[in-house]
């Protein structure tokens, strides 16, 4: 007969535990405990002291300390701030004593990850403070290594962009023939040299706004504002250097509708949508932005006629970096402006949605806090205000 297969098992989950306690009867109920887990397996080990404790660290670093703040050699407080001196980046679990459960909350201030009243432990409670200890560690990590890559994003976009205005104006003395005449393959060379260099540029300044609007390092002044001139104003730029056919469609929102928010920040909003939706519609159809009264909020919605997005694409349109479907439709550069748009819209407490079809084209909705007056009307009439009316 032949041999019977053996199943393999996946190895479950294994989270190594320093425990720094001089009670060996504690330590042995402690690992009698996390030994009845079966969903994650504890691999703990168990020292006496601080110094113990900083040979096994330096033998093995362990993902989590649980820590008794009462040793013979240090207690209190003082035994928190010195195994955080041993161990530099590892969550501590702290256990106290019943009366010294006022110790424990003071220790969470001092950076501890959470605190157990020894006398009331059972296998759960500690399993799970375990574990959320981990996890809430881990996310601060991951918080803490994205925050340092913006920085680092927002410092280099900042020092390339000096350097890059340089060259700017340099290649603009040059078309000037300010340092002399160019023969046409020159001039030719030197607009291409330009346009890759102001593009360069847009890219730059995006890389900041996304990194102002998304650490709240810009102020957003918000009061109310006329979304009828600001559109006519956006249109009005982008038309003085493009031929493009844009048509605005006022349906029945009256001439002193307002909005509240930021000047600056819905204007960025509005020309970036318009950029959108003439990058990738059909160059023989108008681009057409239609408001509409939405309850409380003024829906704005910029349509073209290109192609349709993919099935599923809408969802993940708003997010950092996508790029779409290589060879398709809605390739961008970096996929940062729909991105900085969504955020702007989010600061307003407002929202950016997308539709697509075939038959219909694309549209671009946004939707933005309509401001009140005293008397609750929906108008422009009032004084600036730092609050959003949802």
């Amino acid at each position: 007969m032949p041999a019977e297969s053996k199943v393999e098992t996946m190895p479950s989950s294994v989270i190594k535990v320093l425990m720094i306690d001089d009670d060996p009867f504690y330590c042995r109920f402690t690992q009698e405990l996390l030994s009845r887990q079966e969903a994650c397996r504890f691999e703990i080990h168990t020292v006496g002291s601080l110094e113990e404790a900083r040979t096994a660290i330096g033998l093995e670093p362990p993902q989590v300390v649980v820590l008794d703040l009462n040793l013979k050699e240090c207690q209190g407080l003082q035994t928190l701030d010195s195994i955080r001196e041993i161990v530099l980046n590892c969550p501590i679990l702290v256990l106290t004593g019943l009366n010294s459960e006022s110790l424990g909350l003071e220790a969470l201030s001092r950076g501890a990850q959470d605190y157990l009243v020894k006398q009331f432990i059972t296998k759960d409670s500690l399993v799970r403070s375990i574990r959320y200890a981990v996890e809430r560690h881990r996310a601060e990590e991951q918080r803490l290594r994205m925050a340092a890559i913006q920085d680092f994003t927002a410092m280099l976009a900042h020092d390339l962009k000096v350097p890059i205005l340089g060259s700017e104006k340099v290649l603009e003395a040059l078309l000037a023939k300010q340092l002399g005449d160019l023969n046409e393959t020159q001039t030719s060379v030197l607009q291409s040299l330009r346009d890759s260099t102001q593009k360069q540029l847009q890219l730059i300044n995006k890389l900041l706004d996304i990194y102002k609007y998304e650490t709240n390092t810009i102020k957003l002044v918000l009061r109310p504002v006329d979304p009828h001139q600001l559109l006519d104003k956006c249109v009005q730029q982008i038309t003085s250097n493009l031929s493009v056919d844009i048509e605005i469609d006022r349906g029945e929102t009256p001439s002193d509708l307002a909005i509240i928010g930021d000047q600056e920040a819905l204007e960025q909003l509005f020309n970036n949508l318009l950029d959108n939706a003439i990058k990738y519609g059909d160059s023989s159809a108008p681009i057409t932005i239609t408001l509409r009264n939405n309850l409380n909020k003024l829906s704005i919605d910029f349509h073209n006629s290109g192609p349709a997005l993919p099935d599923g694409i809408q969802k993940t349109l708003f997010r950092k970096f996508w790029q779409g479907i290589p060879g398709k439709t809605y390739v961008a550069n970096t996929g940062l402006g729909l991105y900085l748009c969504h955020r702007i819209a989010y600061l307003h407490n407002g929202n950016l949605t997308c539709k697509s079809s075939d038959s219909e084209g694309t549209t671009l909705s946004v939707k933005l806090p309509l401001f009140k007056n005293d008397n609750g009307a929906n108008n422009s009439r009032g004084q600036p205000s730092n609050s959003l009316t949802g």
